[in-house]
Order: C-alpha cells, then structure tokens, then sequence
C-alpha cells in the first residue's frame, strides 16, 4: 500500500490509527474493504515509473493536471487547485518543471469581452523527456479535494463574447441552462465546451436537442455530454 501510494508506512500507520483500525503497534495492518481506495482518492497515487525519473510526489501531480489541461491553467494558484497541492507547493513545482523543459508559460491572447493578454502554464508536449515519461504518467492518480466544490451558478465573463445579445450577469446556469448550452454548444470555443461539459446540469444538456432549428451535430455533442455525467 506504501509503494502504491508514493507516501511512507508511518504516514498510513497513522492514518489508520486515527480511524481506530491500528489496534496494535507494530503489527500487520488489516484493512477492511474499501479502506484501500478511499485513501487512493484522499492522497492520490505516483507510479514507480514516475518518481524513478527524479519527480517529487507533488511535481508529478503538476505535471499530471497540466497534461490533464489541454487548453492550460492560468495562475499557480489554478495549477494548485487541478493538482490538490498548496499554492507554494505548486509554484516551486512549476519552477522545477520549467527548468526541466516539462512545462512552460506563455503570455496568450484571451477572449473575455475584450481581448487581454494573460501567462498560462501549459505542458510542454515536445520536451523529449515528455514523450519518455507520458504514458506512466497517465497513470498517476490525483488527490481528490476534500470537499466538493459549490456549483457555479453564472456564465465566466471570459465567454461573454458568446452572448453577443445577452447580459451574461443575469444568465443563471440552473435556470437558463438550456439557453446556455446551446449557445455554447453551437460554437467552436473549446475551452467554452469543457465548462459547460463540467458545469451544465444533465437535464438542461438533454433539453438542447428539442430546440427547433439545433443541428443534429451540436444535439448529438449535447447527449453525449449528458450521458458522460
């Protein structure tokens, strides 16, 4: 369970004491169903594939939320929040994995009603050591937060400009949903989609393909949105 995890066999001795499962120090602990993958989701895991190439634990999991973020992630603080680390953590990850040529920041144009220029982290996919440790970090399994976050209940202003006719501050993601999604749905705005896949209620994506004049392209991308939640 150590080896799995990445994390050393005090850390689990004590975690299992807190939870009354350690009756006897020293001895073999037992695990009662359940008990393994719960702790996969509460600490994540690293693959020895991944740590073998000098990674710390919490570097690889900055470079697996980043490979995991195709459009990238604007702040440290955002890589932290993706990764399950601090925000100091996260920033002297990214530090370490720039100078290994792993990842990079750019300054990029975003469309937020208006044009700005913005740094993204994002993966350096033609760094060669990339190409050598991908698919084992593929395999690397994120701490999940300990708390689920609260639904986002307003449009971003970043996709305002898909609103041309419509006050994005008075959308309202529950009960505007449907209006919402199509919009989104019937553009070419990537990053736009992946919010929508993740924010939009499953029943309101249903609803997008019983508008009259939706093309059978954005009613098929709306139910299989639908049927991935």
């Amino acid at each position: 369970m150590s080896a799995l995890l990445g994390v050393p066999p005090q850390r689990l001795y004590r975690a299992a004491k807190e939870e009354g499962l350690a009756k006897v120090p020293g001895r073999r602990l037992r695990l009662p169903a359940g008990t393994a993958a719960r702790w996969l989701r509460r600490w994540g895991s690293v693959p020895e594939a991944v740590r073998s190439t000098g990674l710390t634990r919490e570097e690889a999991f900055v470079l697996a939320a980043l490979s995991r973020s195709p459009l990238g992630l604007r702040s440290a603080r955002s890589v932290a929040r993706r990764a399950s680390v601090t925000p100091t953590t996260a920033v002297k990850a990214l530090a370490s994995l720039e100078r290994r040529g792993l990842v990079e920041e750019r300054v990029e144009r975003i469309v937020e009603g208006r044009v700005t220029e913005t740094a993204v982290w994002r993966l350096n996919w033609r760094s060669p050591e990339w190409r050598r440790i991908a698919k084992a970090t593929g395999s690397v399994v994120l701490p999940q937060p300990h708390a689920h976050p609260r639904l986002q209940r307003s449009v971003p202003s970043r996709f305002a400009h898909l609103f041309w006719n419509e006050d994005t501050s008075h959308l309202d993601v529950e009960r505007d949903g449907v209006t919402i999604a199509e919009r989104i749905l019937s553009s070419t705005d990537a990053e736009a989609i992946a919010w929508a896949a993740r924010t939009i209620p499953a029943p309101c994506l249903r609803r997008v393909n019983s508008l009259r004049n939706i093309s059978p392209e954005v009613a098929a991308l709306a139910d299989a949105l639908a049927a991935s939640r």
